[in-house]
Protein backbone atom coordinates (compact mmCIF):
# COMPACT_ATOMS: atom_id res chain seq x y z
CA UNK A 1 0.00 0.00 0.00
CA UNK A 2 2.87 2.39 0.85
CA UNK A 3 4.48 1.70 -2.53
CA UNK A 4 1.22 2.45 -4.33
CA UNK A 5 0.84 5.80 -2.55
CA UNK A 6 4.49 6.67 -3.22
CA UNK A 7 4.13 5.83 -6.92
CA UNK A 8 0.90 7.84 -7.16
CA UNK A 9 2.51 10.92 -5.59
CA UNK A 10 5.61 10.57 -7.80
CA UNK A 11 3.44 10.27 -10.92
CA UNK A 12 1.51 13.38 -9.92
CA UNK A 13 4.69 15.46 -9.55
CA UNK A 14 6.08 14.18 -12.86
CA UNK A 15 2.87 15.17 -14.64
CA UNK A 16 3.05 18.79 -13.43
CA UNK A 17 5.38 20.94 -15.58
CA UNK A 18 7.83 23.33 -13.82
CA UNK A 19 6.42 26.79 -13.09
CA UNK A 20 6.32 29.06 -16.12
CA UNK A 21 7.39 26.44 -18.68
CA UNK A 22 4.98 24.92 -21.12
CA UNK A 23 4.97 21.15 -21.01
CA UNK A 24 6.08 20.78 -24.62
CA UNK A 25 9.18 22.99 -24.52
CA UNK A 26 12.65 22.93 -22.99
CA UNK A 27 14.36 26.25 -22.24
CA UNK A 28 18.09 26.87 -21.70
CA UNK A 29 18.80 30.44 -20.53
CA UNK A 30 22.59 30.41 -20.10
CA UNK A 31 23.39 30.77 -23.80
CA UNK A 32 25.31 33.35 -25.80
CA UNK A 33 24.68 33.74 -29.51
CA UNK A 34 27.61 34.75 -31.71
CA UNK A 35 26.55 36.79 -34.73
CA UNK A 36 27.95 39.07 -37.43
CA UNK A 37 27.19 42.79 -37.27
CA UNK A 38 28.73 44.34 -40.36
CA UNK A 39 32.45 43.55 -40.14
CA UNK A 40 32.37 42.80 -36.42
CA UNK A 41 31.76 39.56 -34.57
CA UNK A 42 29.50 40.11 -31.57
CA UNK A 43 27.67 38.01 -29.02
CA UNK A 44 24.49 38.51 -27.07
CA UNK A 45 22.74 36.79 -24.19
CA UNK A 46 20.06 34.47 -25.48
CA UNK A 47 17.78 31.58 -24.63
CA UNK A 48 17.71 28.33 -26.58
CA UNK A 49 14.17 26.94 -26.71
CA UNK A 50 13.20 23.53 -28.02
CA UNK A 51 9.51 23.46 -28.97
CA UNK A 52 7.42 20.91 -30.81
CA UNK A 53 8.85 20.79 -34.32
CA UNK A 54 11.24 23.76 -34.05
CA UNK A 55 14.16 25.42 -32.27
CA UNK A 56 14.04 29.07 -31.21
CA UNK A 57 16.93 31.34 -30.32
CA UNK A 58 15.49 34.37 -28.60
CA UNK A 59 16.11 37.17 -26.13
CA UNK A 60 16.28 35.84 -22.58
CA UNK A 61 13.57 38.10 -21.19
CA UNK A 62 11.87 39.96 -24.05
CA UNK A 63 9.79 38.19 -26.66
CA UNK A 64 12.24 38.99 -29.49
CA UNK A 65 13.10 35.92 -31.60
CA UNK A 66 16.55 35.96 -33.24
CA UNK A 67 16.11 32.66 -35.11
CA UNK A 68 13.25 30.20 -35.63
CA UNK A 69 14.42 26.92 -37.14
CA UNK A 70 11.94 24.17 -38.07
CA UNK A 71 13.35 20.70 -37.31
CA UNK A 72 12.77 19.58 -40.91
CA UNK A 73 15.10 22.31 -42.23
CA UNK A 74 18.04 21.33 -39.96
CA UNK A 75 20.91 19.84 -41.97
CA UNK A 76 23.48 19.33 -39.16
CA UNK A 77 23.97 19.74 -35.42
CA UNK A 78 27.53 20.10 -34.09
CA UNK A 79 29.03 20.31 -30.60
CA UNK A 80 32.64 21.36 -29.98
CA UNK A 81 34.62 22.11 -26.84
CA UNK A 82 37.55 24.49 -27.20
CA UNK A 83 40.27 25.32 -24.73
CA UNK A 84 41.54 28.85 -24.28
CA UNK A 85 44.03 30.54 -21.95
CA UNK A 86 42.50 32.15 -18.87
CA UNK A 87 44.31 35.47 -19.17
CA UNK A 88 41.76 37.61 -17.28
CA UNK A 89 41.75 35.21 -14.34
CA UNK A 90 45.56 35.17 -14.34
CA UNK A 91 45.72 38.98 -14.25
CA UNK A 92 43.01 39.42 -11.61
CA UNK A 93 43.58 36.44 -9.31
CA UNK A 94 46.62 34.28 -9.90
CA UNK A 95 49.24 33.75 -12.59
CA UNK A 96 48.81 30.01 -12.03
CA UNK A 97 45.52 30.22 -13.95
CA UNK A 98 47.55 30.38 -17.17
CA UNK A 99 48.51 26.73 -16.65
CA UNK A 100 44.90 25.50 -16.52
CA UNK A 101 43.04 26.39 -19.71
CA UNK A 102 39.39 27.41 -19.65
CA UNK A 103 36.84 25.58 -21.78
CA UNK A 104 34.08 26.87 -24.01
CA UNK A 105 31.23 24.73 -25.27
CA UNK A 106 29.98 25.53 -28.77
CA UNK A 107 26.76 24.31 -30.42
CA UNK A 108 26.05 24.94 -34.10
CA UNK A 109 22.73 24.45 -35.83
CA UNK A 110 23.03 24.37 -39.62
CA UNK A 111 19.82 24.69 -41.61
CA UNK A 112 18.32 25.55 -44.97
CA UNK A 113 15.98 28.46 -45.47
CA UNK A 114 14.65 27.77 -48.96
CA UNK A 115 17.78 27.47 -51.13
CA UNK A 116 19.94 29.43 -48.67
CA UNK A 117 22.14 27.58 -46.17
CA UNK A 118 22.56 29.27 -42.82
CA UNK A 119 23.68 28.53 -39.27
CA UNK A 120 23.35 29.65 -35.67
CA UNK A 121 26.44 29.53 -33.44
CA UNK A 122 25.81 29.32 -29.70
CA UNK A 123 28.13 29.25 -26.72
CA UNK A 124 26.64 26.97 -24.06
CA UNK A 125 27.15 27.12 -20.33
CA UNK A 126 29.16 24.31 -18.72
CA UNK A 127 26.16 23.43 -16.52
CA UNK A 128 23.79 23.01 -19.50
CA UNK A 129 25.72 21.73 -22.52
CA UNK A 130 25.11 18.02 -21.91
CA UNK A 131 21.35 18.54 -21.50
CA UNK A 132 21.27 20.70 -24.65
CA UNK A 133 22.92 17.92 -26.68
CA UNK A 134 20.51 15.32 -25.33
CA UNK A 135 17.49 17.57 -25.93
CA UNK A 136 18.62 18.40 -29.48
CA UNK A 137 19.00 14.74 -30.40
CA UNK A 138 15.69 13.81 -28.79
CA UNK A 139 13.65 16.68 -30.25
CA UNK A 140 15.09 16.76 -33.78
CA UNK A 141 15.78 13.05 -34.30
CA UNK A 142 19.22 14.01 -35.64
CA UNK A 143 22.57 12.95 -34.19
CA UNK A 144 24.77 15.74 -32.78
CA UNK A 145 28.26 15.49 -34.28
CA UNK A 146 30.88 15.88 -31.56
CA UNK A 147 34.11 17.50 -32.70
CA UNK A 148 37.08 16.80 -30.44
CA UNK A 149 40.50 18.42 -30.23
CA UNK A 150 43.62 16.28 -30.47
Amino acid sequence: MKNLITLSVAALFCAIPPHGIAQNEAVFNKVKQDYQDGDKNKNRDAALVFQAGKILVKHRKANQVYAEIPNVSITALTYEMSKHPRVKTAILLSPLALFSPGKKHWFTVQYKNGDISSFVLLQLDKSEYQRVILEAETRTGKKVERVTEN
